[in-house]
């Protein structure tokens, strides 16, 4: 049964069931609704195969897309098939996304939730079935493993992905290395990768969010077309909203990035 709470979130979407597929414009305003499921129990939204100890939570808080961002991509019209989230963890992320979008498109994308640990992935899995037992329409979500450092073109990898997702996943420089090689080999030209990084000013993840910065300035030898690299094209500042997140967390960077 869908929380009370939930209802008027889906009534507020914008009617946009008129387009043939989903466009970016419509994909950005889905995840900008994700900062508003946050504030719903987990049991209640997504069901309660997702464990209630998540460190997904400040993710989902802090939201993907501003509202000033909005103007930016009313003329975008590049329809979007498949979403593909990195460290999915629980999966909560792309949980909330599938159970999103059926509200505001017709032709529904794929998402593919990614992860390298197997007991993260069992769980994972666990949690995406979920999905496919609730009476209220979902996209397709699909669990694959996935190693920065080689990534794969197997199935369901095999095809590149229109947006890419990531949230708080870079703990030190090396990772923030791997995570650039390991999208320039997913991100389809022309998508769209967001990166949403916690700020936590002391202790020994002081500097992760300079050190995603400096890398992504460096040109990526590792891609098939040499003229292209990842480059940061935006990025926001996010408050943290009160009691939600870990207590070092003094906030959020999101970063927009693609191909220049």
């Amino acid at each position: 049964m869908r929380s009370r709470s939930v209802e008027p979130l889906i009534q507020r979407l914008p009617p946009l069931k008129r387009a043939a597929s989903l466009t970016e414009a419509e994909a950005r305003r889905a995840l900008r609704c994700l900062h508003e499921f946050s504030y719903y129990p987990i049991p209640e939204v997504l069901g309660q195969e997702v464990p209630r100890k998540t460190t997904d939570a400040p993710v989902l808080d802090s939201g993907y897309v501003s509202e000033n961002e909005a103007d930016e991509i009313a003329s975008e019209n590049k329809a979007i098939s498949l979403y593909l989230e990195l460290g999915a963890g629980t999966g909560l992320v792309s949980m909330v996304l599938a159970s999103l979008l059926p509200s505001i498109a017709d032709s529904l994308p794929s998402i593919v939730a990614t992860d390298y640990h197997p007991t993260v992935l069992k769980n994972l899995e666990r949690n995406a079935a979920s999905l496919g037992s609730r009476t209220k329409p979902a996209a397709s979500m699909q669990v694959a493993h996935l190693d920065w450092c080689a990534p794969t073109r197997e199935p369901p990898l095999d095809v590149l992905a229109d947006i890419v997702i990531a949230a708080d996943v870079v703990y030190a420089a090396e990772h923030a290395r791997w995570l650039r090689h390991c999208a320039a080999h997913i991100l389809a030209p022309g998508g769209v990768f967001w990166l949403m990084v916690s700020i936590r000013p002391n202790g020994k993840f002081e500097g992760v969010c300079d050190s995603i910065e400096a890398i992504f300035a460096e040109n990526n030898t590792a891609t098939t077309d040499s003229c292209q690299h990842l480059r940061i094209l935006s990025k926001q500042w996010i408050d943290k909203k009160h009691n939600i997140g870990r207590a070092d967390e003094v906030g959020y960077r999101l970063f927009k990035i693609g191909w220049v």
